[in-house]
């Protein structure tokens, strides 16, 4: 590999590069690729990935390969394009965290070997810029003098949530000396605990006991959100809201929240109304080796055309006002990302290296690692008396002939360790549990290494090869957990529900009935139980779903509702 490595790096410091494709390179063997080529780059390397599931194997992978190697995640928003929720609120931390990081770098380059990964949809969407990303970020350090209005001011501007107790991510609440706040990036909410001007300490602590459990010394705080709330930003997106839109009606609930000065849930869609510009994730990497996915073309023109979409549905639906919920007015698709002429144009100017699982011809535009997808033993589980385990051990054996080590990959820690017990029933005499590829080759060809990655098939490279668990026993069978609850413990009824009483929905939690509705969707009549949850969120759900409620399970009037969407009630449950 090391001669590969140095013809893809010379080509990538001339003035023209023409090297586009890395063949040779099945799913799986692409995490060491990428993990050489970013060790070995004198500047970050940017991959983008198809979807948000080969991204996350990425990021799970590459550490095995390559413990040292910094990885920043960029992930795409969890929502559909011109959809009337936010994304989620770790989303969006994780999103802002990447992108102050990334300022810190003002095209310069890294100092220690960075990687940052992303996916078709992230990269097409534009960002705040940088200088937006630099301003909305705040330095916390015990000790020091920080003014408890300065740090308020700076949560209600960068999108957290006043709370009169803080429960979720974003949220933050105000008791005298002290400012409870849970950043989005943080496992567990913090506490400021201030004298005067001076910040005495900070604390974790557990948002349900509300008790502390570790002190620490210092906080980044990133913006919680893409946009900031203050006069200058809320005069901006008015007077675009009225240049795009025209005349705003009463009954407009976005423009009037903003108007205010309160975060709306959805007004992350209208981004380009807060700020003068918006840039791309390439203009925070305009010197970084930008790689793409197998297929990432087909999965770029998929998605601008289901944007598309979804904006010729928008503007078809605002002809047809509804009672359902109040008229949608859809910015036009390029203020939010780019168009085909632009990603092309982008790409063109990065040069990218394309990855391949297919072999190819050695020429100026492409190289070949040489590797390919490994045995799969599915023939051998279909046979009745076939033993597995003597197959693989015997197929292990003429592997290590070649003097290259083979790992043999379990999806848990769990499943790794009854592996070697399995194994070991079964005469293998040297098995070795590894946690980095460093292990492997220093444990010698003989033994077999057993390690704990993320991959669904194996292959077989110059240097090693990998089997799988699933290669071996078949397809894991994935099955997401449900609630269980009694038949007996929902409500059969609309009618056994007075106004004001709360109930539990299956899904979002508490909230308050407040009557029945009849609205009509798509063109029918649909009668819904009207529910509200906190901050004002509503909730209509059929008449016919009502299964999905019970009753609270306390007559008392203030109890706490949860939010609509938010993470409370299934950190709960």
């Amino acid at each position: 590999m090391t001669g590969i490595m140095e013809k893809i790096l010379a080509d990538r410091s001339s003035e023209q590069p023409t090297l586009e494709i890395l063949a040779g390179v099945p799913k799986g063997y692409d995490a060491k690729i990428l993990a050489e080529l970013a060790l070995q780059a004198r500047m970050p390397v940017l991959h983008i990935a198809r979807d948000d599931q080969h991204l996350e194997i990425l990021r799970q992978t590459l550490p095995f390969f390559a413990p040292e190697l910094t990885i920043m995640h960029f992930p795409a928003w969890d929502c559909l394009p011109y959809d009337r929720v936010s994304p989620k609120s770790h989303i969006l931390a994780t999103r802002m965290k990447c992108l102050a990081g990334l300022a810190k770098l003002a095209g310069n380059g890294a100092d220690a070997p960075l990687m940052v990964l992303t996916t078709i949809n992230a990269a097409l969407q534009r960002v705040p810029t940088r200088s937006m990303t630099k301003a909305a970020h705040l330095y916390a350090r015990c000790g020091q003098q920080l003014d408890p209005d300065d740090l308020i001011k700076f949560l209600s501007e960068n999108g957290y949530h006043r709370a009169g107790q803080v429960m979720e991510p974003g949220d933050y609440a105000v008791r005298g000396g002290l400012i409870d706040l849970f950043p989005p990036s943080e496992e567990n909410p913090i506490r400021f605990d201030f004298f005067g001007d001076r910040l005495e300490s900070l604390r974790h602590f557990d948002a349900l006991s509300q008790r502390s459990t570790e002190n620490i010394k210092e906080l980044e705080l990133t913006a919680a959100g893409e946009f900031q709330l203050n006069p200058e930003t809320i005069a901006r997106f008015r007077e675009g809201y009225h240049t795009h839109f025209g005349t705003v009606l009463d009954d407009d609930p976005l423009y009037h929240a903003v108007s205010e000065g309160r975060l709306h849930h959805g007004a992350e869609h209208w981004l380009p109304l807060f700020h003068h510009k918006l840039e791309t994730l390439f203009d925070y990497l305009p010197r970084a080796i930008l790689t793409l996915d197998h297929q990432a073309d087909a999965a770029a023109e998929a998605r601008l055309n289901s944007i598309a979409d979804y904006y010729d549905a928008r503007c078809e639906a605002l002809e047809k006002p509804s009672a359902f919920s109040h008229p949608y007015k859809p910015l036009p698709p390029l203020l939010l990302t780019m168009d085909k002429t632009e990603w092309q144009d982008r790409l063109k100017s990065a040069s990218p290296l394309r990855l391949s699982p297919f072999e190819e011809p050695e020429s100026a535009t492409s190289v070949s690692f040489h590797a390919k997808r490994g045995r799969d033993f599915a023939p051998e589980r279909r046979e009745k008396g076939s033993n597995l385990y003597d197959l693989l051990k015997s197929h292990v054996s003429e592997l290590v002939k070649d003097g290259r080590p083979v790992i043999l990959a379990s999806y848990s820690r769990g499943s790794r360790d009854r592996l070697a017990l399995v194994l070991a029933d079964h005469g293998f005499g040297a098995t070795e549990i590894v946690e980095t590829f460093a292990q492997v080759a220093s444990g010698g060809p003989e033994a077999l290494a057993l390690a704990v990655l993320p991959v669904e098939h194996g292959y077989e490279c110059p240097e090693f090869t990998l089997i799988t668990e699933s290669d071996l026993l078949g397809d894991r069978l994935v099955r997401k957990s449900r609630r269980t609850r009694r038949a007996e413990n929902f409500l059969t009824e609309s009618t056994s529900l007075a106004m004001g009483d709360l109930v539990v929905h299956v899904d979002h939690g508490v909230g308050r009935f407040e009557g029945l509705q009849t609205l009509d969707v798509g063109g029918a009549s649909h009668d819904c139980l009207k529910l509200t949850y906190a901050g004002g969120d509503r909730l209509y759900l059929p008449v016919e779903n009502i299964e999905m409620l019970t009753r609270y399970g306390t007559d008392a009037g203030d109890a706490a509702l949860d939010r609509l969407g938010g993470v409370n009630w299934q950190k709960r449950h």
